[in-house]
């Protein structure tokens, strides 16, 4: 019996003289699991593991799994409620984790402004990680902040100047915030980047619509459709512009490609029809306007120009009204 009393003194005075936890200290470190286990299995007294978990927190973020493997340890009871009430002193690294994950759950439920509050403080312990000034960059968008996007943005492809996807992103930001030229300008980094991507492009050649450059947006859709031959929304914009710029047959021949992608589109259809007005083709719009008119008949813009092509072709609509 005193043989394996003195062998139990042993092993506790073992535990603690390692270092695994220094009961008497008041100002001792917050507990970690493997301090915790190595307490139970020197036999203290559950009350007194319970007492130094309240007193000095613990520095890890227990799951399921540890209650379970703590409680096969010994923990009773109060040793588990002790944990699940504890102050938590978390190590950087495992503090930065936490922000993160629950910046990324809250942009799951759509709490952007609760995602922006872990985003700040996830920065304030590591200011030089691109992906959480981008993550902090995409809440603030979605909270229409657009200014403070832009600088988010920014900083991020400061930090990371490869990173395709975020230059993109902030030609969005900057769109948004109303500076459209440096909108175009981090969209033409993006296409540099990745330029089998036909996003950049199309947005490039969206903003050069809405300045009224319309060479320098056919340049654009051009891309567009030679990366997306299949996307009867990139003949219809290209079709557009090619109208606007004054290449009549250029236009005709977009848009039919794209009513042909997108037979059911009645906006392709109308251009398409405006476009072979202009050329002379009367019948050939007329018919465009007929179709587009049946696709969509509530659509007054349609409607009024197939009347005025009825007019003067002295046809019939054919469409009811």
């Amino acid at each position: 019996m005193q043989q394996r009393l003195s062998a139990l003194l042993v092993l506790t005075a073992t535990v603690f003289l390692s270092g695994a936890v220094n009961v008497g200290a008041a100002d001792a470190r917050p507990l970690s699991k493997q301090q915790i286990l190595d307490l139970l299995h020197g036999s203290v007294a559950s009350k007194r593991i319970s007492t130094l978990v309240e007193q000095r927190g613990i520095n890890f973020e227990p799951v399921e799994e540890d209650y379970q493997s703590l409680q096969s340890a010994g923990a009773d009871g109060g040793v588990l409620e002790a944990l699940r009430g504890a102050r938590r002193v978390l190590p950087r690294e495992a503090l930065l984790a936490r922000h993160r994950a629950r910046a990324q759950e809250f942009v799951s439920q759509a709490a952007h402004a609760a995602a922006e509050s872990e985003y700040r403080a996830a920065l304030q312990l590591e200011p030089r990680d691109a992906s959480l000034h981008a993550g902090l960059a995409s809440v603030l968008a979605r909270q229409s902040k657009w200014d403070g996007a832009v600088s988010s943005y920014r900083e991020a492809v400061r930090l990371k100047p490869q990173e395709a996807e975020t230059h993109f992103q902030l030609g969005v930001a900057l769109r948004e915030a109303g500076d459209i030229n440096g909108a175009i300008n981090a969209w033409a980094q993006a296409a540099k980047l990745k330029p089998d991507d036909a996003r950049a492009y199309g947005e490039i050649g969206r903003a050069y619509a809405e300045k009224g450059d319309w060479n320098r947006a056919a340049m654009a859709y051009r891309v567009v459709v030679r990366l997306q031959p299949h996307s009867g929304a990139g003949y219809k914009s290209l079709g557009v512009a090619l109208k606007n710029h004054g290449d009549l047959n250029g236009a005709v021949s977009a848009l039919r490609e794209a009513v042909r992608l997108e037979p059911g589109d009645a906006v392709a259809h109308n251009n398409l029809g405006f476009a072979l007005e202009e050329k002379g083709e009367l019948q050939g719009a007329l018919d465009e306007y007929r179709l587009a008119a049946q696709i969509n008949p509530r659509d007054e813009a349609i409607r009024t120009n197939l009347d005025r092509a009825a007019r003067r072709l002295q046809r019939p609509s054919l469409v009811k009204k």
